[in-house]
Protein backbone atom coordinates (compact mmCIF):
# COMPACT_ATOMS: atom_id res chain seq x y z
CA UNK A 1 0.00 0.00 0.00
CA UNK A 2 2.92 2.29 0.66
CA UNK A 3 4.03 1.55 -2.70
CA UNK A 4 0.44 2.75 -4.22
CA UNK A 5 0.64 5.91 -2.26
CA UNK A 6 4.02 6.25 -3.63
CA UNK A 7 2.77 5.65 -7.21
CA UNK A 8 -0.25 7.66 -6.59
CA UNK A 9 1.57 10.68 -5.53
CA UNK A 10 4.22 10.59 -8.10
CA UNK A 11 1.15 10.32 -10.44
CA UNK A 12 -0.41 13.65 -8.91
CA UNK A 13 2.88 14.95 -9.14
CA UNK A 14 3.28 14.24 -12.13
CA UNK A 15 0.13 15.28 -13.44
CA UNK A 16 0.43 18.52 -11.43
CA UNK A 17 3.75 19.19 -12.93
CA UNK A 18 2.23 18.29 -16.95
CA UNK A 19 -0.63 20.55 -16.01
CA UNK A 20 1.69 23.29 -15.35
CA UNK A 21 3.71 22.26 -18.51
CA UNK A 22 0.24 22.85 -20.61
CA UNK A 23 -0.27 25.91 -19.20
CA UNK A 24 3.09 26.93 -19.78
CA UNK A 25 2.84 25.69 -23.32
CA UNK A 26 -1.17 27.57 -23.79
CA UNK A 27 0.96 30.62 -22.46
CA UNK A 28 3.64 30.13 -24.76
CA UNK A 29 1.18 29.33 -27.43
CA UNK A 30 -1.30 32.07 -26.66
CA UNK A 31 1.98 34.36 -26.94
CA UNK A 32 2.73 32.86 -30.18
CA UNK A 33 -0.50 33.60 -31.51
CA UNK A 34 -0.46 37.01 -30.49
CA UNK A 35 2.64 37.71 -31.93
CA UNK A 36 1.25 36.54 -35.45
CA UNK A 37 -1.41 38.09 -35.36
CA UNK A 38 0.77 41.35 -34.91
CA UNK A 39 2.75 40.36 -37.89
CA UNK A 40 -0.32 39.55 -39.82
CA UNK A 41 -1.55 43.25 -39.21
CA UNK A 42 2.25 44.66 -39.44
CA UNK A 43 1.68 42.66 -42.84
CA UNK A 44 -1.53 44.02 -43.94
CA UNK A 45 -0.75 47.87 -43.10
CA UNK A 46 2.73 47.29 -44.75
CA UNK A 47 0.84 45.60 -48.09
CA UNK A 48 -1.69 49.08 -47.46
CA UNK A 49 1.11 51.59 -47.36
CA UNK A 50 2.92 49.53 -50.31
CA UNK A 51 -0.81 49.67 -52.51
CA UNK A 52 -0.57 53.46 -51.91
CA UNK A 53 3.01 54.13 -52.88
CA UNK A 54 2.06 52.34 -56.30
CA UNK A 55 -0.71 54.62 -56.16
CA UNK A 56 1.29 57.79 -55.71
CA UNK A 57 3.76 56.28 -58.14
CA UNK A 58 1.44 55.70 -60.95
CA UNK A 59 -0.17 59.01 -60.24
CA UNK A 60 3.01 60.78 -60.43
CA UNK A 61 4.22 59.29 -63.23
CA UNK A 62 0.99 60.20 -64.87
CA UNK A 63 1.52 63.33 -63.92
CA UNK A 64 4.93 63.64 -65.08
CA UNK A 65 3.63 61.88 -68.85
CA UNK A 66 1.25 64.56 -68.64
CA UNK A 67 3.35 67.37 -68.00
CA UNK A 68 5.71 66.23 -70.83
CA UNK A 69 3.44 65.92 -73.46
CA UNK A 70 2.33 69.55 -72.25
CA UNK A 71 6.01 70.55 -72.40
CA UNK A 72 6.21 68.89 -75.72
CA UNK A 73 3.12 70.75 -77.43
CA UNK A 74 4.90 74.02 -75.63
CA UNK A 75 7.53 73.83 -77.96
CA UNK A 76 6.14 72.76 -81.00
CA UNK A 77 3.61 76.05 -80.93
CA UNK A 78 6.98 77.87 -79.44
CA UNK A 79 8.45 76.38 -83.13
CA UNK A 80 5.89 77.14 -85.48
CA UNK A 81 5.40 80.76 -84.40
CA UNK A 82 9.19 81.28 -84.85
CA UNK A 83 8.43 79.92 -88.32
CA UNK A 84 6.08 82.22 -88.55
CA UNK A 85 8.05 85.28 -87.25
CA UNK A 86 10.63 84.45 -89.53
CA UNK A 87 8.34 84.05 -92.30
CA UNK A 88 6.69 87.55 -91.69
CA UNK A 89 10.23 88.96 -91.39
CA UNK A 90 11.01 87.55 -94.99
CA UNK A 91 7.90 88.76 -96.18
CA UNK A 92 8.52 92.16 -94.54
CA UNK A 93 11.71 92.50 -96.01
CA UNK A 94 11.19 91.19 -99.35
CA UNK A 95 7.88 94.30 -99.25
CA UNK A 96 10.75 96.73 -98.25
CA UNK A 97 13.09 95.24 -100.73
CA UNK A 98 10.60 95.54 -103.64
CA UNK A 99 9.62 98.84 -102.33
CA UNK A 100 13.00 99.84 -102.58
CA UNK A 101 13.59 98.54 -106.05
CA UNK A 102 10.67 100.72 -107.11
CA UNK A 103 11.83 103.83 -105.45
CA UNK A 104 14.86 103.69 -106.88
CA UNK A 105 13.31 103.06 -110.34
CA UNK A 106 11.14 106.15 -110.38
CA UNK A 107 13.59 107.82 -108.88
CA UNK A 108 16.28 106.83 -112.06
CA UNK A 109 13.44 107.85 -114.35
CA UNK A 110 12.63 111.36 -112.71
CA UNK A 111 16.73 112.20 -113.24
CA UNK A 112 16.86 111.14 -116.48
CA UNK A 113 13.79 112.41 -117.39
CA UNK A 114 15.42 115.55 -115.63
CA UNK A 115 18.32 115.39 -117.82
CA UNK A 116 16.24 114.86 -120.80
CA UNK A 117 14.43 117.47 -120.58
CA UNK A 118 17.25 119.82 -120.04
CA UNK A 119 18.91 118.29 -122.72
CA UNK A 120 16.21 119.02 -124.17
CA UNK A 121 15.43 122.39 -123.31
CA UNK A 122 19.45 123.14 -123.96
CA UNK A 123 18.98 122.02 -127.85
CA UNK A 124 15.16 123.77 -128.01
CA UNK A 125 17.02 126.93 -127.05
CA UNK A 126 19.99 126.91 -129.16
CA UNK A 127 18.00 126.03 -131.94
CA UNK A 128 15.59 128.61 -131.32
CA UNK A 129 18.83 130.96 -130.79
CA UNK A 130 20.46 129.52 -134.08
CA UNK A 131 17.12 130.08 -135.94
CA UNK A 132 17.08 133.61 -134.41
CA UNK A 133 20.53 134.52 -135.79
CA UNK A 134 19.03 133.79 -139.04
CA UNK A 135 16.47 135.57 -139.18
CA UNK A 136 18.37 138.62 -138.80
CA UNK A 137 19.32 141.23 -141.07
CA UNK A 138 22.80 139.80 -143.24
CA UNK A 139 24.51 142.85 -142.17
CA UNK A 140 24.05 141.63 -138.51
CA UNK A 141 24.60 138.20 -139.30
CA UNK A 142 28.15 137.29 -138.30
CA UNK A 143 30.30 135.87 -140.89
CA UNK A 144 30.62 132.10 -141.57
CA UNK A 145 33.86 130.86 -141.36
CA UNK A 146 32.63 129.21 -145.21
CA UNK A 147 32.02 132.96 -146.89
CA UNK A 148 35.62 134.37 -145.68
CA UNK A 149 37.21 131.71 -147.74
Amino acid sequence: MQHLKELLLQQSRRSEYLGQEAAARDWERWELLQQLRQRDEQLEYEENAAAKQRMVLNSARAGARHYRAVCCLRAWRSHVQQLCAERALLRAKNRLTIGRSRHAGTLLRAVLKHSVERQLTFGLNALWLNSASHALPPTLQPESPSSSQ
